[in-house]
């Protein structure tokens, strides 16, 4: 498909350098929205808070991250239900999450979905950490914390 052709060029074009070295500090508003209107998701559907935290990341990588854990999480939520995402500081580290509400048998999906997969190898070759949690009760999020500004 072309998502995996994507992610990759990109994950050979980190690996083909240190990745560390490109990044750039950036707003998390700036990234979400970017990646939402990648994949055609209405800002209806999403809510954002702490936008203007900023993150110190590889760009590309993290758009196409974000574009696989957004798509993952408009297919766990039951219809019509928003996304929440939200940065933060923690300390030194930024955190970015992205979350659904209860997603009743929707929330089942493996946690080794494609789309996961790929966000996690482009998360993690940053030097970030990525965690996935799927709860029909709770719903799914995945939370990334990247490493010390």
């Amino acid at each position: 498909s072309q998502d995996a052709l994507a992610t990759a060029e990109a994950m050979a074009g980190l690996l083909s350098r240190d990745a560390r070295t490109d990044r750039e500090r950036l707003t998390a508003d700036l990234i979400v929205r970017d990646a939402a209107a990648a994949i055609g998701l209405d800002g209806a559907r999403f809510d954002l808070a702490g936008g203007a935290c900023e993150i110190v990341c590889e760009r590309r990588a993290t758009a196409q991250a974000l574009e696989h854990l957004l798509r993952e999480a408009a297919g766990c939520a039951e219809a019509g239900a928003r996304i929440q995402v939200r940065a933060q500081r923690r300390g030194a580290r930024r955190v970015l999450s992205v979350a659904t509400g209860p997603t009743g048998s929707r929330g089942n999906a493996p946690a080794g979905s494609l789309g996961a997969l790929l966000a996690r190898l482009l998360i993690e070759v940053q030097g970030a950490q990525i965690d996935i949690v799927r709860s029909p009760a709770d719903g799914w999020t995945a939370t990334v914390t990247f490493p010390n500004a």
